[in-house]
């Protein structure tokens, strides 16, 4: 499952990152990576964005980068 598909509240661990390079490089430095533990705080409007808090960081991602994060429910 995506991290897109979680809704508001849920906690998972990232288990893989289907991006390119350059994608993968932006996400490892918001700390975002395999392993890492994420809560989904809230969607924007029109569910275009989603904030997530990844050790204990809040980060928005557009909902198609979201999309490209696989996760497993904790």
């Amino acid at each position: 499952m995506s991290l897109s598909e979680l809704e508001k509240g849920s906690v998972a661990v990232i288990t893989g990152l289907e991006a390119n390079r350059d994608l993968k490089h932006r996400l490892h430095s918001f700390g975002i990576g395999k392993g890492s533990k994420v809560l989904v705080d809230e969607f924007g409007v029109a569910k275009s964005t989603i904030k997530i808090i990844v050790n204990n960081t809040m980060t928005a991602l557009r909902l198609n980068e979201a999309k490209k994060i696989k996760v497993a429910l904790v």
